[in-house]
């Protein structure tokens, strides 16, 4: 898929963004985040022609997208609450872009199955919920064999059990596709299961995009300004799920137990660690309820209100984070290189 090459400002009532020449990778998930207000979904809906833009850039790899109206621009849209056809059933909504697109890239049956629609194919949106009224314009944003899938906070309307699962299937899509989306989103965790890009928006500016390990690496991060520092860990399932319901996963050269992924042995998985959850001990500890005991480097601490943030290396390079408080830190005589254990709960491993 071609990359996005964009630059220039753009100017909507009385609001101007300025847009500094960046590149947004045609692979993955490139999340547009910060708070409400600052530009994210102008930027969206000005790349997807929806907005009059005369002062943006756009270049689809090499086609240049001034003056080309939206309808030409291969974009598959989804937003908070995606308006579907309600003199349609689900089977014709989803079936609309097809009159317009040939099936390149996913037909019909193929995305039925993908999105798990099969149920409802001769259900009107009126007997839907929410949750799936959003599957359904997920999958007719597919139907439209798009170059790219914007997403402009596709689950902001839903509730936390209907967002979980849209994020699940948000995921799966991710893994199955290769088409690249744009996703605008205020919510941390939803970066952090998704993104494989962030684009960090302050009022009025936005920065270039910066990988999503890159983001999450320290305690300062942006990410965490109004939210608990997080680790995200890049890992190989070695066993989908054992005799205690766990799964296994390989991280550098250590094993974590976590809670049991819907992924196969020798899957590429993103875990989620909280770093409240994290225990340190200077030597291996027993009689604890911990199943996970890793020995890691101290790489990096950094004082955060009335605590501090300890950032640990693996051996390849990843980096857990820890909360502990400041007597903790002095009692271990903490420095950058010393070798501490740390002590994580299973059920702790998302």
């Amino acid at each position: 898929m071609a990359e996005l090459h964009v630059s220039g400002f753009i100017r909507r009532d009385g609001f101007m963004l300025q847009v500094p020449q960046m590149t947004l990778p045609g692979e993955g998930v490139t999340v547009l985040f910060g708070p409400s207000g600052v530009g994210k979904s102008t930027l969206l809906h000005a790349l997807a022609g929806l907005l009059p833009a005369s002062d943006l850039k756009v270049k689809h790899g090499r086609q240049n997208w001034q003056g080309v109206p939206s309808q030409r621009r291969k974009i598959g849209m989804v937003r908070q609450q995606e308006p579907l056809f309600a003199h349609m059933t689900v089977a014709e909504n989803l079936r609309f872009p097809l009159r317009f697109n040939s099936p390149k890239l996913f037909g019909f049956d193929e995305v039925v199955a993908l999105l798990g629609l099969s149920a409802w194919l001769g259900r009107y949106p009126h007997q839907l919920s929410g949750g799936q009224r959003q599957r359904v314009a997920l999958g007719r944003a597919l139907l439209r064999q798009p170059a790219w899938l914007f997403l402009d906070e596709p689950l902001s309307a839903l509730d936390d059990a209907a967002r979980g699962e849209a994020l699940a299937l948000l995921e799966r899509v991710k893994r199955v596709t290769a088409v690249p989306m744009l996703m605008v989103t205020h919510r941390v965790d939803e970066v952090e299961r998704l993104a494989d890009q962030v684009v960090f928006f302050d009022p009025g500016q936005m920065m270039p995009p910066v990988p999503i390990w890159t983001a999450v690496r320290t305690a300062g991060s942006r990410l965490f300004a109004q939210a608990e520092p997080v680790s995200l860990l890049q890992g190989e399932v070695v066993c989908p799920v054992n005799e205690d319901g766990l799964s296994e996963v390989r991280v550098g050269q250590q094993r974590l137990l976590a809670h049991p992924l819907d992924l196969p042995a020798g899957a590429p998985c993103r875990i989620r660690i909280p770093a409240a959850q994290v225990m340190l001990a200077q030597a291996p500890v027993t009689g604890v309820s911990a199943l996970n005991q890793l020995q890691l480097v101290v790489e990096e601490i950094v004082e955060q209100g009335h605590q501090m943030v300890v950032s640990l290396a693996f051996e390849d390079g990843q980096v857990l984070l820890a909360t502990i408080t400041r007597r903790t830190f002095e009692a271990f005589g903490m420095v950058s290189g010393q070798r501490l254990w740390a002590l994580i709960k299973a059920v702790s491993i998302l």
